[in-house]
């Protein structure tokens, strides 16, 4: 089978393969240079390729886009040259999708929540969560690395406490 490409920036964000995708202008490239500078890790950007590994989806870098990001206003940046060689992995395992969404505060989609709403997206026949995040928040490094935390966390003894309430 193929390699499938989809658009988006693929990092490894607190060791989990996370693919950030959006509409083209949201903020995926910039968000990703904020996580960089965290400490976070480039895999792919615009266009990683996925493929199937047993029961895993496998995501890397076409050669040719290896260690660069694209970010609106400075141009294509070499993330190895500017970050060093920790800010890349070659590949990684596609364990959540992050999609940026552009909606305020009127739009029916908007709500309070307690718990992030994890939906999953299928990717080479398997399912992979997904949450959306509004893309027009000021942090959304922080957002998105918070996300990654709790995607991958249990349900704290107070959120349940007050989930029963």
């Amino acid at each position: 089978m193929p390699d499938l490409s989809l658009h988006g920036v693929f990092l490894a964000i607190f060791d989990r393969g996370v693919l950030l995708q959006g509409p083209s202008g949201c903020g995926k490239s910039e968000c990703a240079l904020h996580l960089l500078d965290r400490g976070h890790q480039l895999i792919a950007d615009d266009a990683p390729l996925f493929f199937r590994a047993n029961d895993t989806v496998i995501g890397h870098s076409p050669v040719s886009l290896q260690n660069l990001l694209e970010v609106r206003g400075l141009g294509i940046i070499d993330v190895q040259q500017l970050y060093g060689t920790k800010a890349i992995f070659l590949e990684k395992p596609l364990e959540l999708i992050i999609e940026f969404t552009a909606f305020n505060s009127s739009d029916a989609q908007y709500e309070r929540v307690l718990q992030p709403k994890l939906e999953s997206k299928i990717i080479l026949e398997k399912a992979i969560p997904t949450l959306r995040l509004n893309s027009f928040c000021k942090h959304m490094a922080i957002l998105v690395e918070t996300a990654v935390r709790l995607a991958f966390s249990p349900v704290s003894p107070a959120i349940e406490r007050l989930l029963k309430t």
